[in-house]
This record gives C-alpha cells, sequence and structure tokens, in this order.
C-alpha cells in the first residue's frame, strides 16, 4: 500500500463576467463574483477568473500556476442545448473543427489537465449538455479535452438539476429528452 498522496492539482472557477451579462442579468452576473470569492475564501477553488470571453478564459487557465496541474474546472454562466456562453460568446461544437480561433488554447488547455482523464469540467450552466446537439456536445469535449465533463440538462435555477458526468472518452447515457 503506498503512502503517498496523489500531486497536488488546481481547482478553478471560471464565470461570465461580460458587459452584456451584467447589462442584462446584473443580479445573477453579482452572484457569480461573490460565490467565486466566497469558494476562494473557503479553500473550494484555488483561482477564480470572470472572464468577458472564451478566449481570455481559456488562455487564463492555461497559464495560472503553471507548475500544478488542474483538477478541475467549473463554470458558471448561461447555456443552451449544446453551448455554453459568455456574454454573446458561444462554446459549441464549431470548436471542434480545425482552424477554430480556441483550437491552440484548447490543445494547451488539455495539456494542463491529469493524466487518465481524472480532470473534471463542469459546466455549471442551464441546459448545456440537453437534447442531442447536447449530448454530442458532451461527448466531444470529454474525447477531445480528454476529461471528464460535467453539465446539466435543464434550466436549473437554483435547484442545479440534471446533473450528469461523462467520463473521459465516454457515451452520454441521459436521455435526449
Amino acid at each position: 500500500m503506498s503512502t503517498q498522496s496523489a500531486a497536488p492539482s488546481l481547482r478553478v472557477v471560471i464565470y461570465d463576467a461580460s458587459p452584456i451579462t451584467w447589462r442584462r442579468y446584473r443580479g445573477l452576473a453579482s452572484f457569480w463574483t461573490y460565490a467565486a470569492q466566497t469558494y476562494s475564501f473557503l479553500g473550494w477553488a484555488d483561482a477564480v477568473k470572470g472572464a468577458t470571453c472564451w478566449q481570455e478564459a481559456i488562455d487564463w487557465a492555461v497559464g495560472i500556476q503553471s507548475e500544478l496541474r488542474i483538477g478541475a474546472i467549473q463554470f458558471w454562466g448561461h447555456g443552451g442545448s449544446g453551448q455554453a456562453l459568455i456574454g454573446n460568446d458561444v462554446l459549441d461544437l464549431r470548436v471542434f473543427k480545425r482552424g477554430h480561433v480556441l483550437e491552440d488554447s484548447l490543445r494547451r488547455l488539455r495539456g494542463r489537465f491529469l493524466p487518465n482523464g481524472d480532470t473534471l469540467f463542469w459546466f455549471r450552466t442551464c441546459s448545456t449538455i440537453a437534447g442531442e446537439r447536447g449530448r454530442m456536445f458532451a461527448k466531444y469535449w470529454a474525447k477531445c479535452l480528454h476529461c471528464r465533463t460535467a453539465g446539466h440538462t435543464h434550466i436549473f435555477w437554483c435547484l442545479q438539476s440534471g446533473l450528469h458526468v461523462l467520463a473521459a472518452g465516454g457515451e452520454p447515457g441521459w436521455s435526449v429528452d
């Protein structure tokens, strides 16, 4: 039996801090800001970032504390079937097409993840993995980034229902309904 503990890894929270979200959903945007600060204060997150676009969010995650791997990322924002939003910046299946503007950043992010697909990327957004598009998005995200992928299939409000987790390279097992 080994007495060594697993190497430390980062727990990261990224939230939508775009001006569009602040104008449309001031209360929710304020909540994400204060909740992220609370996560950090309580030691539930090692690093938090309010991002205004996906490029900023991913590049920030790639660059933080580069001596450590990333064990978990939670993204707090809005979503829809097969997409997660930072303001009007949409993250969806198009991100997996060769030549996409995020291709290099996502490749570098994957390089920061724990081996064996052990990193968790949790889309704490409404409906990101709902429906057929959501299932496809979760499948490709888990496969291409080689990480466990979690998300919700409902508009969850404060209850955060409809949570499902997909293993790296796995097949979605939840209903499209």
